[in-house]
C-alpha cells in the first residue's frame, strides 16, 4: 500500500499544484479504489490536505492574496458544520455504502462546479452578498467532512462571485479550506478514522507533487487543463454514485 498511497498523493498533489483544485476530489476515491475503508479514506485525505494547503497558503500569503473578512466568514458556518458532522460519524449513523455514494455525489458535484466555473460561474452580473458565506460555509463544512471534498471546488466559484479578484479568490479559498481540513480532520483523528502511517505515505508523494505542478502551472494553459480536470470528476463521481 505504501507505494501506492504514495503515488496517490504524487498524483493529487500534482493536481492541486498545476490547477488549484481537485484535491480531495481525486485522493479519496483513488483510495477506495485501493480498498482503504471510506471512514479512513476520508480522513486521512483531510490530514494531507492541512498538510498541502499550509504549503500553499505559506506562498499565497507571501504574495498577500488571501482575504482574511471572507475567508472568517466562511469559517463561521463550515467549522460548525464540520463539528456537527463529525458527531454523526461518532455515532455510527451513516452506512460505510451511503457514505460512499455521498463521496460519489461530491465528486460529481466538484467536477460540475468546476466547468460552470470556467463556463461563467454563477453567471454574469450576479454578486452574492458576504453575509451569505456563513450558510454556505455551513453547508460546505458538513459535505467535506462527510466526504473530504469540495473545500477548492466548490468555494471557489462562491469567492469570485463575491467580486474578488481571481488571485483573491484562489488564496482566501486556500486560508479557509486550510481552517476547514484542520478542523475535519481533528474531528476524524478524534474518531480514530485516520491511519497516521497511510498520511505518511500520501504526503511523501502530494509534497513534491504541489511543487512540481505548481512550477508547471505557470507555463500550462489552465483552462483546458481545468475543463479536463472537471470532466474527469464528473465521470469519477458517477461512477462512485
Amino acid at each position: 500500500m505504501g507505494p501506492r498511497a504514495s503515488l496517490v498523493g504524487l498524483l493529487t498533489g500534482f493536481l492541486v499544484g498545476l490547477t488549484g483544485v481537485g484535491g480531495g476530489s481525486m485522493a479519496t476515491p483513488l483510495l477506495l479504489f485501493l480498498g482503504v475503508p471510506v471512514g479512513t479514506a476520508v480522513g486521512t485525505d483531510l490530514v494531507m490536505a492541512t498538510a498541502v494547503k499550509a504549503a500553499g497558503l505559506t506562498i499565497h500569503g507571501l504574495a498577500r492574496t488571501p482575504k482574511l473578512r471572507p475567508a472568517l466568514l466562511l469559517a463561521l458556518g463550515s467549522l460548525p458544520g464540520a463539528a456537527l458532522a463529525s458527531q454523526v460519524m461518532a455515532r455510527g449513523s451513516l452506512s460505510p455504502s451511503l457514505l460512499e455514494h455521498m463521496v460519489g455525489a461530491a465528486v460529481l458535484a466538484s467536477g460540475a462546479a468546476v466547468v460552470m466555473n470556467l463556463a461563467g460561474g454563477l453567471g454574469k452580473g450576479f454578486r452574492l452578498p458576504l453575509w451569505a458565506l456563513p450558510l454556505l460555509g455551513a453547508v460546505v463544512g458538513v459535505v467535506v467532512t462527510f466526504t473530504s471534498v469540495g473545500a477548492g471546488a466548490l468555494v471557489l466559484p462562491l469567492l469570485l462571485a463575491t467580486g474578488l479578484e481571481p488571485k483573491e479568490a484562489v488564496g482566501t479559498d486556500i486560508l479557509h479550506g486550510l481552517l476547514l481540513a484542520a478542523a475535519a480532520s481533528l474531528g476524524h483523528a478524534w474518531g480514530g478514522r485516520v491511519d497516521s502511517a497511510l498520511a505518511g505515505y500520501l504526503l511523501a508523494g502530494a509534497l513534491p507533487g504541489v511543487v512540481a505542478g505548481a512550477r508547471l502551472a505557470t507555463r500550462a494553459p489552465q483552462h483546458p487543463l481545468r475543463v479536463a480536470l472537471g470532466l474527469v470528476l464528473v465521470v469519477v463521481g458517477a461512477r462512485l454514485i
